[in-house]
């Protein structure tokens, strides 16, 4: 490989591996607040939005990682 394309293929890689921990960070900090909310103070379209965005984080850390 010539060392501009390793130099930049370095940078992508790097890139990702950022991308792979922010968003797993993010799924940890979503856990926190999830897990300090009365589910029973909101109502069902609260609950099922707050179950979505949950698990699409959770999905996304997945994907990025699993890549």
């Amino acid at each position: 490989m010539n060392p501009i394309t390793k130099k930049f293929f370095d940078q992508v890689q790097t890139q990702h591996e950022i991308s792979a921990q922010q968003a797993e960070h993010g799924v940890e900090m979503m856990d926190l607040l999830v897990g300090a909310i009365d589910i029973s103070d909101l109502d069902g379209d609260q609950r099922a939005a707050l179950k979505s965005w949950h698990e699409g984080a959770q999905r996304s850390a997945k994907t990025i990682r699993d890549f």
